[in-house]
């Protein structure tokens, strides 16, 4: 564990002792926080792997049960998660961060493969890919039981599978890329239903990846899709009116129509990628979703060699990335981009719903709205607004992200059937000395069906105002 000092960094725990790695190389550490425990996959012993969950402390570190393979794809549902033990013979598995509440669900055919990488949380299933010898990669859903786990649909019928790829969940959909024999590989969304799993978008022919890098950027899924003749191009589709928008062609790159790339949507407003032009090569890219608003950000390397930009990540108010400099030597950096709004910490509540709390950037003279959802239907809300502030604990996985000491009351609302809320439009003080100032919101919702005499707890925000 780590404090992101060296005297704060040490082993937690020894798995397996000796001189046998608790987690071998080459093997991903694999995890999800529970309420106020973290629930991962190690060995167990030489022979074997397991769960595990940890409190931070190597007291509170204890194997939940063994598995028959590596536990993988760890999704929160609720205050469970759901995992994959991956063998043989491939496993559904939900823990509730207990011994007594860790347990297979169910065993999936033989020789079933699940991609670790593809379980999205929609509604209250996990939608997956997995793939057998009889249909192939496919999608599937679990609710996190046996009867709830099945095959969602079988996009190409046989063994060749449609091969399901870069899901993303905006709004109520579900999004990615499949083949389904007809059209190439294209853009394809589920409901969560078979009868809802269809085809978007059937693209102009290209590169044969089809749409890649999903990337949801506010209520719009934004994609890469390579053309013929190594051109590449950004598009935005509008999930509510059904449009899909050329942003912006860039040149390929090695004769490949690979010039964008690491989509990263920050704030509410703007989506930086890496992309790619003769003139600056590899560069920080950024846009607004329009085609006048995409430009370079910024020529970190001039010249058309070094430069690009990954593992883009907002965090304290700014855009770090990693780019490749002279000498080809890799080196951290980060920029001060404005306004931004940045998501923290995730919800809480006894009925195992995970109220989310998003805003709009807070540009200076501007007008941004507050918004919820995901949390119990027809429940008061009561928004917060203060300093930030250190995580304080308030038990049952519940955190504080700002000063309460501090803070002011700012708004009360209803939640809708759908567990939504929206704040009216609100003014930011057109005032060049806020710019950089930080301001923390965080709502109490409450009390609820599942929480009569007790409140349930949204993530927070971390606004930076700015322009």
């Amino acid at each position: 564990r780590t404090d992101a000092t060296t005297g704060g960094t040490s082993i937690l725990y020894e798995f397996v002792k000796g001189m046998v790695s608790g987690i071998p190389f080459g093997y991903t550490l694999d995890g999800v926080g529970l309420v106020d425990r973290v629930v991962f996959a190690a060995r167990r012993d030489v022979n074997g792997w397991g769960v595990w969950s940890t409190d931070g402390t190597s007291a509170g570190t204890q194997l939940l049960a063994g598995t028959k393979g590596q536990g993988l794809g760890f999704t929160r549902l609720g205050n469970e998660a759901v995992f994959f033990s991956l063998g043989f013979t491939s496993e559904v598995w939900r823990t509730d961060g207990t011994q007594a509440g860790t347990l297979g669900v169910l065993g999936l055919p033989p020789g079933t493969v699940v991609d670790s990488d593809s379980p999205t949380v929609l509604g209250d299933e996990v939608i997956f890919v997995a793939g057998d010898s009889t249909t192939g990669k496919e999608l599937w859903q679990t609710d996190g039981t046996g009867p709830g786990t099945s095959l969602l649909r079988d996009v190409l019928p046989g063994t060749a599978g449609s091969d399901p790829e870069d899901l993303v969940r905006v709004g109520d959909w579900i999004y990615f890329s499949a083949e389904d024999g007809i059209g190439g590989r294209d853009l394809w969304r589920t409901d969560g239903t078979s009868a809802g799993t269809q085809l978007v978008f059937s693209l102009p022919f290209g590169y044969p990846e089809g749409p890649r890098h999903l990337t949801a950027f506010g209520d719009l899924l934004a994609f890469a899709h390579g053309l013929s003749g190594s051109k590449d191009r950004l598009y935005t589709h509008d999930q509510v009116t059904g449009t899909l928008d050329l942003v912006a062609e860039l040149a390929g790159t090695g004769g490949k129509p690979e010039g964008i790339g690491e989509l990263t949507a920050v704030g509410s407003r703007r989506l930086f990628f890496r992309g790619y032009d003769a003139l600056h090569g590899k560069e920080l890219w950024v846009s607004d979703g329009t085609t006048a608003g995409t430009m370079l950000f910024e020529d970190l390397q001039p010249g058309v060699d070094f430069g690009a930009a990954d593992e883009l990540l907002l965090s304290d108010g700014r855009l770090f990335f990693v780019a490749d400099m002279l000498l080809a030597l890799e080196s951290l950096n980060h920029r001060g981009i404005g306004a931004t709004a940045q998501s923290i910490g995730v919800g809480c509540s006894a009925g195992g719903r995970l109220p989310r709390l998003s805003a709009g950037d807070p540009v200076l003279g501007a007008s941004t709205e507050v918004r919820i959802d995901g949390a119990e239907p027809g429940a008061p809300i009561f928004l917060f607004a203060g300093p930030k502030a250190a995580p304080t604990g308030l038990g049952s996985g519940c955190f504080l992200h700002l000063d309460l000491a501090a803070a002011s009351f700012q708004g009360f609302g209803v939640t809708t059937a759908a567990g939504d809320w929206g704040s009216l439009p609100f003014l930011v003080p057109n005032d060049p000395a806020l710019s950089g100032a930080q301001l923390t919101l965080q709502a109490v919702v409450g009390p609820t069906a599942t929480q009569p005499l007790g409140f349930d707890v949204s993530s927070a925000v971390l606004l930076t105002l700015g322009r």
